[in-house]
């Protein structure tokens, strides 16, 4: 009977989201903080996020979005986007929840590590942003 308890655990953990280590950015740019507000509005928008824009604090957040990674056992995780464009500085955050196979419906914290999707989104969402403050 072990081999089926070991082949459930090794299907359960190979359906993972592909987990890496995370670190949010922090980069001064050149750019004045209304154009990267504007920038990073735009960016987050265009890939389907609602934002909250605060321009006093010159910050943008997403609602909560659910991303699927496997449908047996459903596995998902949960994450939002943190922009801060203040005096120029570019920082991207991000949070993030996920589910287990044992407890599909209960999300735990990701900790330091990030879904490798979620990691390259925000590289990808770093590199819009410059551009589109390009054009402002």
């Amino acid at each position: 009977m072990r081999f089926p308890f070991l082949f459930l655990l090794t299907l359960m953990v190979g359906c993972g989201a592909g987990m890496q280590a995370y670190k949010p950015l922090k980069e001064k740019t050149k750019f004045n903080p209304d154009a990267l507000l504007n920038a990073s509005i735009q960016a987050l928008e265009e890939r389907d996020h609602e934002t909250i824009v605060d321009r006093e604090k010159y910050t943008v957040d997403t609602r909560e979005k659910e991303i699927a990674v496997s449908s047996v056992p459903k596995l998902s995780y949960k994450y939002t986007w943190h922009i801060e464009t203040k005096d120029g500085d570019l920082s991207i955050g991000s949070t993030c929840k996920e589910n287990s196979a044992m407890k599909r419906t209960e999300f735990k914290d990701c900790g330091d590590q990030r879904p490798e999707k979620l990691v390259k989104d925000q590289g990808a969402l770093r590199s819009d942003i410059l551009a589109r403050a390009k054009t402002q």
